[in-house]
């Protein structure tokens, strides 16, 4: 989403004409047009400007989105370790979209997160890949649409957007998602739960609290992805907010988020982030459910996967 960028009056980048100048000049043309030495060069050139104009991370990214096209300004961003390389960072989260209802009405989509989350969780276990900021857009905005569609005027349980995107997906005549319940979660207290869950999975979900953490879970999905040999999503429910947390068959764990948060010590909207195991990825939710502040908030997961035929 990309816009001529003006940067604000108390950026102290805002007055160095060689670096817009260079700027300007990247802008012409598209990655292609350069051999990867070039683009390296003008990248490198363009980052020590920044880096000598100013020590503040959010100065540093607002001249970042100067950059025309997201791969080259993307480069700029690692280079500026702004940006962890394989992770989709967006400028915007779901709260700044709105979509038109069928009155013409605006409607954000500051509470369609679980809608939103239901796409990602479709375009991942089709491995229809999200690779950059638009599909992440795109993401985000067919989700408000399937939330003004399927009639949801407030935040939804999990289980009616479940039920409405099945009806859907059976009448264009694709698999239906469903609900996976592993054999062993927890430890033998919970075996009750555990047996409705399986009775019931939509209404009995898989719970926890943000201070005893996520990483049980998670290697209950890693371990079912393995055995299966299919992709497994854990769609994540905590004060209001739904996130989904993906293991692909081969490659790393990855978070889809639509919220915005802090990325790199700047405020970042919707990102797609990838982990290197699932330490990392239990550390990072229990920061977001601040796990610190509130260890009894309590957290649903649901695993999902294909209703694949035989």
């Amino acid at each position: 989403m990309y816009s001529e960028q003006i940067l604000s009056g108390n950026n102290p980048l805002v007055n160095n004409f060689d670096l817009l100048g260079n700027i300007i000049e990247v802008n012409s043309h598209d990655s292609s047009y350069y051999t990867q030495n070039e683009l390296n060069v003008r990248i490198g050139k363009i980052a020590n400007q920044i880096k000598k104009g100013t020590n503040k991370p959010d100065f540093r990214d607002e001249a970042t989105k100067m950059i025309k096209y997201e791969d080259i300004r993307n480069k700029l961003r690692e280079k500026l370790k702004l940006l962890k390389k394989g992770d989709i960072v967006c400028d915007e989260s779901q709260g700044q979209f709105s979509r038109k209802d069928t009155q013409g009405n605006n409607v954000t989509g500051q509470k369609a997160c679980a809608s939103i989350c239901t796409v990602a969780v479709q375009m991942f276990l089709s491995e229809n890949k999200i690779t950059n900021q638009t599909r992440m857009y795109y993401v985000i905005k067919t989700g408000i649409d399937d939330h003004i569609k399927h009639g949801f005027k407030a935040e939804q349980f999990y289980e009616d957007v479940f039920n409405k995107t099945n009806e859907d997906r059976e009448r264009l005549g694709i698999d239906r998602l469903k609900i996976v319940v592993p054999d062993i979660v927890k430890d033998k207290d919970d075996e009750e739960y555990l047996e409705m869950a399986k009775k019931s999975p939509l209404k009995n979900p898989l719970r926890g609290t943000v201070g005893k953490g996520f990483s049980h879970y998670l290697d209950v999905m890693q371990n079912v992805v393995r055995k299966n040999q299919q992709p497994l999503c854990g769609v994540i429910t905590s004060k209001g907010e739904t996130i989904v947390a993906y293991f692909p068959v081969k490659g790393k764990p990855q978070l889809f988020d639509s919220h915005g948060r802090s990325y790199k010590r700047v405020p970042k909207g919707a990102s797609l982030r990838q982990f290197n195991n699932i330490k990392e990825l239990d550390d990072h939710l229990k920061t977001i459910f601040k796990a610190d502040v509130n260890p009894d908030t309590t957290y649903n997961i649901q695993f999902i996967g294909l209703e694949q035929e035989k």
